[in-house]
């Protein structure tokens, strides 16, 4: 063998074994600052894999600190009125922007998600205070917009409006035109809510921006390890989770990392969120791409009529869709990525399961 082979072959073996997963992460940093004391965080993803980690004061106080970073990108002025619809109790951005805004002197009203108060009250509530911004996940804030129009409050609501920001899912191009054209206003997406709080925020020019405290690396389909270029990110911090220094952590979510300057000025490096790496699933002998699938289906306007039941079983794909959607042409889709034998159940009203945080279960696994 080529020396040359033989030593890339050897370096990039090393650099594989710097890199940890977010449940060996998870397991460290439970086990080295469970001692010391600190607050269990939980949260439940859109497939329903819960994940908790603990938070100490040092890991809370830099998560506002990237928040208040990240808020210094947006237009965002003092004194100004904002309505928070994170749910309050085990999830950890209530917290952040709740703290990051009232210390930036900003009025916050922390009404949380729908189990903390009900979302029809809410809507009336937000009708009498017009908040300047409205933070929150962009499902919910959908949910929201559409009981607001219901209750003809959306342009009394959108009346002193500014901007919109999301976090908590990803923002796809469906949720982020319809919010726009709902609304009126522009959307700014902060990216990272839980293993690695406040990864990254959105600019005036719609770029990603990379927290100064991070950094940001990507593993290659090569398994190379590169400053930039498409891959799986990795993140390496030693403020994030002070007195532990984070390093090389996969986060699990493909994206295009770019060191291109960009024109709002701030020099930090920038990410576009291609999806989840880890959604995928072997069923009948396929290995299934579901966020693949799933941003397909979401852009083409599927979204909120559908959701997928995986039974592990008897080896089975069910679609459930609402009757308002063509079963053909969401067929024709579906073929594209899937090759092997089906199921798609139409429905006069959809029941969709959620989950602790109140995002939709796109993914259903039953395993009996």
């Amino acid at each position: 063998m080529d020396r040359n082979i033989k030593e890339k072959k050897c370096n990039d073996f090393e650099n594989q074994k710097t890199v940890m997963n977010i449940e060996e992460w998870h397991n460290v940093v439970n086990d080295k600052l469970g001692i010391s004391g600190g607050t269990i965080y939980s949260s439940s993803g859109s497939t329903g894999n819960s994940k908790s980690i603990i938070y100490t004061d040092d890991v809370m106080n830099a998560a506002v600190r990237r928040t208040k970073e990240f808020i210094s990108l947006t237009p965002l002025l003092s004194n100004c009125k904002i309505a928070i619809l994170w749910g309050y109790g085990l999830f950890p951005p209530a917290s952040f922007y709740n703290r990051a805004l009232s210390e930036m002197g900003n009025i916050v009203y922390p009404f949380g998600s729908g189990r903390n108060f009900p979302s029809e009250l809410k809507a009336t509530k937000l009708g009498e205070i017009k908040p300047k911004v409205i933070i929150g996940m962009p499902s919910y804030i959908l949910r929201i917009c559409n009981i607001l129009k219901e209750k003809k409050l959306l342009e009394k609501v959108s009346e002193k409006l500014e901007f919109i920001i999301t976090g908590g899912e990803v923002l796809t191009t469906f949720y982020r035109k319809t919010l726009e054209e709902e609304f009126g206003v522009k959307v700014f997406d902060h990216y990272g809510m839980l293993q690695a709080p406040m990864i990254a925020g959105e600019c005036s020019e719609g770029k990603m921006h990379i927290s100064k405290e991070y950094k940001s690396e990507v593993l290659m389909s090569d398994s190379k390890i590169s400053e930039m270029g498409r891959g799986i990110l990795l993140l390496s911090s030693e403020k994030a989770w002070f007195p532990l220094e984070l390093e090389r952590l996969n986060v699990e979510d493909n994206v295009i990392l770019s060191k291109d300057k960009c024109s709002c000025g701030y020099e930090t490096p920038t990410i576009k969120i291609i999806g989840r790496s880890n959604l995928k699933y072997k069923v009948r002998g396929q290995l299934v791409d579901f966020d693949e699938l799933i941003t397909r289906l979401n852009v083409l306007g599927f979204e909120n009529k559908y959701f997928v039941e995986v039974k592990d079983f008897n080896n089975e794909l069910i679609f459930h869709i609402s009757n308002e959607i063509s079963k053909e042409k969401f067929k024709e889709e579906v073929n594209k990525i899937i090759s092997f034998t089906y199921f798609v159940e139409s429905h006069e009203k959809i029941e969709f399961l959620l989950t602790n945080t109140g995002k939709i279960k796109r993914i259903i696994i039953r395993n009996n």
